[in-house]
């Protein structure tokens, strides 16, 4: 499943949108593509990456990722 990683890149203003996916399984995948369960479409969506320096910390120097996507690639992306 974690071989689907096509990304799709518009450039709009400067900014980059990619699109991504659930994967079914366990997290989202860089695709432009819909992923097929054995019940379930997931279609892919349009979001920005932003970086990490960019993501606030909690009290303990934890990420706050509400809102924020991470990939296996290690990018973090956000809703467009």
């Amino acid at each position: 499943m974690g071989c689907l990683s096509h990304t799709i890149n518009n450039t709009m203003e400067n900014i980059i949108m990619t699109k991504i996916v659930w994967n079914g399984c366990d997290g989202y995948i860089e695709s432009k593509k819909s992923v097929f369960t054995a019940n379930d479409e997931f279609k892919p969506f349009k979001v920005i990456e932003i970086e990490r320096k960019s993501i606030e910390l909690d009290k303990e120097g934890d990420l706050i990722l509400d809102g924020i996507f991470l990939l296996e690639s290690g990018r973090f992306y956000k809703n467009v």
